[in-house]
């Protein structure tokens, strides 16, 4: 009789299971999360690297003096990414334009890519309970703005993974103009690498060690979806 009195009704059972696959369920949102934040956040930092160095080989081509020129010009005075696009757009304009008209939507994609990041940066996972059931599709993200207002974004995964790809191709354009600018600082030819630039808006090189980050998690979070006690009855 104590043995039986002791063993789990239906009940337990059953709001034991759900609370297993609430916690698998909010795992794989920390999850998808993780991939979507550590890939926008990655090709943001290799872009901003990128255009220090272009910068750095316009106005300083001693490659010696390079770590000091980007330390003192953009750590030192601590430049914003924003600030730093607008420096690069402005060394094109009056240096290189003709890689401006090669490349027309240069600035608008870079801004894009910087938005994109901050989302990232400096919002936080909302695993709100309204929230929980609509993340298989996406992710929720909040933050305090500067009216001390919570505000709330929402990023669906097929944007996020267009927008991590586009990144990537922006990152091609960008090497492509490091490597062009490091040429002609040096005296050599300019419009030899046009071949690889041509590549680059063919999409030749998009799937260049590229999967489908946002993708990945997406199906397990789906079906680790949990049910309402009503649904699991």
């Amino acid at each position: 009789m104590d043995k039986k009195s002791t063993e789990p009704t239906i009940e337990e059972r059953l709001a034991s299971i759900e609370d297993a696959l609430q916690k698998k369920y909010v795992q794989m949102l920390f999850e998808h999360d993780r991939v979507i934040r550590s890939h926008a956040i990655y090709e943001a930092t290799a872009i901003e690297s990128l255009i220090e160095n272009i910068v750095a080989w316009h106005f300083c081509p001693d490659t010696e003096k390079h770590l000091l020129f980007i330390g003192l010009m953009f750590i030192t005075a601590e430049v914003s990414f924003s600030k730093k696009i607008n420096i690069l757009i402005k060394v094109l304009e009056n240096s290189y334009s003709d890689i401006l008209k090669d490349i027309p939507r240069l600035a608008n994609d870079l801004n894009s890519v910087r938005r994109f990041r901050n989302k990232f940066a400096h919002n936080e996972l909302n695993l709100h309970e309204d929230k929980l059931a609509a993340m298989k599709d996406g992710i929720h993200l909040r933050s305090i703005n500067r009216d001390g207002q919570m505000v709330e974004d929402f990023i669906p995964t097929a944007e996020a993974d267009k927008r991590i790809k586009a990144a990537q191709r922006l990152r091609w354009y960008v090497f492509y103009i490091w490597l062009e600018v490091q040429r002609r600082v040096k005296g050599e030819q300019a419009n030899q690498l046009k071949g690889f630039l041509d590549a680059i808006k063919a999409g030749a090189l998009d799937n260049f060690g590229q999967t489908d980050h946002a993708q990945e998690p997406a199906g397990e979070i789906a079906t680790a979806e949990p049910r309402s006690s009503k649904e699991s009855a």
